[in-house]
């Protein structure tokens, strides 16, 4: 897996190219970068094309990059607002990320603050 805070333009159209086509552009960017989530790799492919599975092969390759670029510098920049995915049936945390997550708004709600204290409820606390 390669930095993604070191990665250029060429270097990820390269990976790109490498990738099986039918594959989901979402486990490109998870399984070919460190540190990136399959939660905020769904959010940068939902960001670009509307739905969290596309395969990469329908993908805008520029829109792909510019959506992973945008969050890698929002990293580079420390501009981080932390978010954490709550099921609507009872506010039961499912996923958390340092970015919004829009990508599971439709299923579930999301709770965001720059404090990644504040996301949490409080009850939480307990149960750690």
């Amino acid at each position: 897996k390669k930095n993604p805070l070191d990665e250029t333009r060429e270097g990820f159209f390269e990976a790109a190219r490498s990738f099986p086509t039918e594959r989901g552009a979402d486990k490109f960017v998870s399984s070919n970068y460190l540190g990136v989530s399959s939660a905020v790799a769904r959010e940068i492919v939902f960001r670009v094309s509307g739905e969290t599975d596309t395969p990469i092969s329908e993908c805008d390759g520029n829109a792909l990059w510019r959506e992973f670029s945008s969050v890698v510098n929002m990293i580079k920049e420390n501009e981080y607002e932390p978010c954490v995915v709550l099921k609507k049936d009872g506010g039961t945390p499912v996923e958390y990320a340092f970015c919004q997550a829009c990508a599971i708004l439709h299923q579930d709600s999301t709770v965001a603050d720059p404090c990644i204290s504040a996301v949490f409820p409080q009850r939480l606390f307990y149960l750690i």
